[in-house]
């Protein structure tokens, strides 16, 4: 939002909140918002500057580690990075905000607030992380020509058989 857009907010004398009128988005700004989301530019935008950088080379780390070629994947791996910064940012203002003497109802309010901050970013990234897992995951074909199937990973079946009944067959129901 633009300091004129803020001001024209601020000043309404009426008190009712007025969306300002967007101008027509031109090419030149599709452009530089193309770039600025390729460039993770966005992503540093979204954040503190404490950990702009962090987040930039989180994101980075992550698009290496799950071998992100999709816009789609790269848009999770920068999810995560973002998701895993405001958890370490509210961290850090949980952490800061300790030593002011507050009211007491105050410090739990905004004690409480910071806490449900920090557990939806966790679970952003835990999401995310999933999410980019399931991605990259293999798929599973299977054609089963039998009546019955057993299906598992990594389990083992020890059977151990009379020599007098080898020749029994036993059929499901």
């Amino acid at each position: 939002m633009t300091p004129e857009e803020k001001n024209f907010l601020l000043n309404n004398n009426k008190g009712i909140i007025k969306q300002p009128k967007k101008e027509p988005v031109n090419e030149t700004e599709k452009s530089l918002t193309l770039f600025r989301s390729r460039s993770q530019a966005l992503l540093k935008e979204s954040l503190t500057e404490n950990y702009q950088e962090l987040a930039v080379g989180f994101a980075n780390q992550l698009i290496e580690e799950f071998d992100c070629k999709t816009p789609s994947e790269q848009a999770l791996a920068q999810m995560a990075a973002l998701s895993h910064a405001k958890a370490l940012d509210y961290s850090e203002a949980l952490r800061d905000c300790r030593a002011i003497e507050w009211h007491s109802s105050q410090k739990n309010g905004f004690f409480s607030m910071i806490g449900k901050e920090i557990d939806r970013a966790n679970r952003q990234f835990i999401i995310a992380t999933m999410a980019l897992k399931q991605l990259k995951a293999p798929s599973v074909e299977i054609n089963v020509r039998a009546k019955t199937a057993f299906i598992a990973k990594n389990q083992q079946l020890n059977v151990n058989q009379d020599n007098n009944n080898n020749n029994e067959n036993i059929e499901p129901k």
